[in-house]
């Protein structure tokens, strides 16, 4: 009996996955997962709060990963690509979103705190008249204040592009959004400390100067009972 043949061929499928789709999928694995995880991580590390969208994209990645390798023999090539380009589109909302949020919560916080509306109130008036030197300049706070706003929306504009590129681009624009808003954060805080400083001095300067005129006063009193 003659030997069987050997099939040099190469199958188009590997467990029901065809091959063509594994390959993209160990692509978007390789290029992508690692600098997801450290959007996800940055969220939680720069608000102490869980991210719960990034941890429920993440979770709905795994799910389209899992819906493949459950029902592949099942599937058309097509099919199989489809849940593979919904794994991209959550792995991409938690990329974007974690910045986004970010820069969202360093703004929240500065008018649930109280900061924007003091700082208009306290450190505006006494900056103009030149009573608050060592603080960062309005101008460049406003240009803080710009800037985030502008990197937000240009991030935010490429969160429905269809590239990877597109999405690497827009997650640089609001990482960029997050360091200005940061940075927003922490010199207005330094504004608003600064001007209350400055006024806390100057009421004991007063209460310093009333004390001496009290004294002065009291001193005239004695010398005319003498």
């Amino acid at each position: 009996m003659d030997a069987p043949v050997e099939s040099d061929a190469v199958p188009d499928r590997i467990n029901g996955v065809y091959v063509s789709n594994i390959e993209k999928l160990l692509t978007v694995l390789q290029l992508r997962v690692l600098k997801v995880l450290d959007a996800h991580r940055f969220f939680e590390e720069h608000t102490r709060m869980r991210n719960r969208i990034g941890s429920n994209n993440l979770t709905e990645a795994l799910s389209h990963m899992g819906r493949i390798a459950e029902s592949a023999h099942e599937m058309t090539e097509e099919q199989q690509r489809e849940q593979i380009t919904h794994l991209e589109d959550h792995l991409r909302r938690t990329m974007m979103e974690s910045f986004e949020l970010v820069a969202r919560a360093r703004l929240g916080r500065l008018r649930k705190d109280g900061i924007v509306e003091r700082y208009q109130t306290q450190v505006v008036p006494l900056a103009l008249r030149g009573k608050l030197p060592n603080i960062k300049p309005l101008e460049e706070i406003e240009a803080l204040e710009r800037d985030t706003r502008h990197w937000m929306e240009e991030g935010r504009k490429r969160k429905h592009h269809h590239r990877w590129e597109d999405w690497d681009h827009g997650a640089e624009c609001l990482a960029k959004a997050c360091e200005s808003a940061n940075e927003l954060d922490s010199e207005m805080r330094k504004s608003v400390g600064a001007a209350q400083d400055y006024r806390r001095n100057q009421l004991f300067m007063w209460l310093a100067v009333l004390a001496l005129i009290l004294a002065a006063a009291g001193i005239g009193v004695a010398f005319a009972l003498a």
